[in-house]
């Protein structure tokens, strides 16, 4: 038997999905957002990476404080491949697993993280100053 508030989530659900298929100036919107990027220099091979941190990667790193292993090296560099895969626009560097494979072999992974977020974060910035005038 489906609740009440059960009920009125599937009918919100329906009627948002109706409006966004129907709706050309959302789907130009969510269009034009996934073809936008940021190229960002590593280590001499450019990754395309998008502008902005996606809300899935901002909730990943609060969603591991909470996990019983967020303390150890395994499960940080983990949740650090998965970011670092969940910025890239292409593939090989949208599989967590190629981030492994090149952490193992250069250590590089966190710098990486760090730099993907330092390009997200200029864009950010751009629009507040721009949002400011």
């Amino acid at each position: 038997m489906v609740s009440n508030g059960d009920t009125l989530a599937q009918e919100l659900d329906a009627f948002v999905e109706k409006e966004l298929k129907d709706n050309d100036t959302v789907i130009a919107l969510l269009t034009n957002a996934k073809q936008r990027y940021k190229e960002v220099d590593v280590f001499g091979v450019p990754v395309k990476v998008r502008p902005v941190v996606p809300k899935n990667i901002r909730h990943q790193s609060e969603k591991s404080k909470d996990d019983p292993n967020s303390g150890k090296l395994d499960f940080v560099e983990t949740i650090t491949y998965t970011m670092l895969a969940g910025m890239c626009i292409e593939a090989p560097y949208t599989k967590p697993e190629f981030w492994k494979i090149v952490d193992d072999e250069t250590g590089i992974a966190p710098e990486t993280l760090t730099r993907f977020f330092d390009a997200a974060n200029d864009t950010q910035k751009a629009i507040k100053t721009f949002r400011g005038k």
